[in-house]
């Protein structure tokens, strides 16, 4: 269901691009000129993984080796700065207001070794302009990937290599990583643009900045893949399932677009 949405959005997207070819060069122009794309960092609050059970999860590998992971909610190991990536555009626009709709990722936790969570999707806007100011809301529908770091491996005897998975050995301090694509939901935004260069001609009177607050629900999750330095692993026991707190972001954006 989640790729349905996901997929109509993009084919929206490219439908309503492939219909503005067909104006005049002018208006196309006039267009593609109210299209914005921003990008930036974001600083996220919440989002933590709780439950009231541990994520205790027990693997055996194929010389029968059990290797145990206990991983208590709690224990967060996430960054919290983070990329954001907007586009938007526009069905209407005029002097003082636009309408449109956006595309969005947002990741929180890029650092290299921390954990991370992945938002993407997409919705519709409104603006309204004032001077070198604009006030802007969205609503959107939101899927998230999430993966997160749930212990590492530990020797299950003396000298042990490591959990062998049928083709290599991962050794010992290796981590076991579970990471899921969900469904997320309704999420919402606000920010204040600000076109310092506006009375300008030219490129200059198109850059502005943008903070804005993102606000995204949280999430159960229950179905999720283990994976140790890369490799797919399973168990025989039930996952145990683990919420995730709806994530409050703060961005920074620089954009192009009118």
């Amino acid at each position: 269901m989640k790729k349905f949405i996901f997929f109509g959005f993009l084919i929206a997207v490219l439908g309503h691009t492939v219909l503005l070819a067909d104006e005049p060069m002018s208006k196309s122009n006039d267009y593609i000129a109210h299209c914005n794309f921003a990008f930036g960092f974001s600083y996220a609050f919440g989002g933590e993984i709780n439950g009231s059970q541990g994520l205790n999860i027990t693997l055996v590998d194929r010389y029968s080796d059990t290797y145990h992971f206990n991983y208590r909610p709690g224990e967060n190991d996430r960054f919290p700065l983070g990329f954001n990536i907007m586009l938007s555009l526009p069905f209407v626009y005029r002097e003082y207001f636009s309408v449109g709709m956006y595309g969005q990722a947002l990741l929180n936790g890029f650092a290299i070794g921390k954990d991370s969570t992945l938002f993407y999707g997409g919705g519709v806007y409104g603006e309204g302009i004032y001077k070198q100011f604009s006030l802007r809301a969205g609503l959107g529908i939101m899927g998230v990937n999430v993966s997160k770091s749930v212990g590492k491996v530990v020797p299950a005897w003396p000298g042990d290599p490591g959990y062998y998975t049928g083709s290599k050995f991962v050794r010992p301090g290796e981590t076991l990583t579970a990471s899921s694509n969900d469904f997320l939901g309704i999420a919402g935004n606000i920010a204040i643009k600000y076109y310092p260069f506006k009375q300008s001609s030219g490129f200059l009177s198109a850059f502005f900045l943008q903070l804005g607050y993102y606000f995204f629900p949280g999430i159960e999750v229950s179905g999720y893949d283990l994976k140790l330095d890369g490799t797919t692993v399973s168990t025989s026991n039930p996952l145990p399932s683990f919420k995730v707190d709806p994530t409050h972001a703060v961005s920074l954006l620089v954009g192009i677009g009118l």
